[in-house]
């Protein structure tokens, strides 16, 4: 079983996933083109064969995956902007953006689409959510802060990264998912309690 292979891609592949992810013109274009080359590799990976068509998750199966990811670009790009006026707080967008962008970019290989459902493949099953995107972004050569922070960034994940990069994606993901839940009919996750 292959986990995924790195694949640049074609220009008739790449044009299209650079066309549909939010804020990549805010990066430099080498940061750019490493998102789209993460993109097309999880994607081509997949049994895909629309990368629109990957869901958000099991719980919104309605909620597409690209989505949700610009739905989390654009909060996050704000917040840090709120951060950056409010409290002095240097953030630099070649790091936040592919955090935001790439924080699920492993979701086409862990979760299927079988008729109305979406389950886990066998690679979801085996593998935790954020760690195989790590795996990908590491061998594509992200920054360490990246890596760490998508590896570390799911709601199971054992700990979390103390950075606002990390508390960045935390806030902007919870927001997005809470809406994907809301639109799906799902109780939204700030009304669970946790301790």
């Amino acid at each position: 079983m292959s986990l995924y292979k790195i694949r640049r891609g074609t220009a008739e592949e790449r044009q299209p996933v650079a066309a549909l992810l939010h804020s990549l013109d805010a990066i430099a274009p080498s940061v750019r083109d490493a998102v789209v080359t993460a993109w097309v590799s999880s994607w081509k990976s997949s049994a895909y064969q629309d990368l629109r068509q990957v869901p958000h998750s099991p719980i919104s199966p309605g909620y597409s995956l690209i989505d949700h990811v610009n739905d989390v670009a654009r909060n996050g790009i704000d917040l840090a902007e709120r951060a950056r006026l409010d409290w002095g707080y240097r953030i630099d967008d070649d790091e936040l953006i592919p955090i935001l962008l790439l924080h699920d970019i492993d979701k086409p290989l862990i979760y299927a689409r079988t008729d109305d459902r979406v389950i886990s493949t066998p690679v979801g099953k085996a593998v935790p959510h954020g760690v195989l995107g790590a795996m990908l972004l590491q061998e594509l050569g992200f920054a360490d802060i990246v890596v760490t922070t998508v590896a570390t960034h799911a709601n199971d994940a054992p700990f979390r990264g103390e950075t606002i990069l990390g508390q960045i994606l935390h806030h902007a993901d919870a927001f997005a998912s809470d809406h994907a839940f809301v639109r799906s009919g799902v109780r939204p996750g700030f009304t669970r309690r946790t301790l």
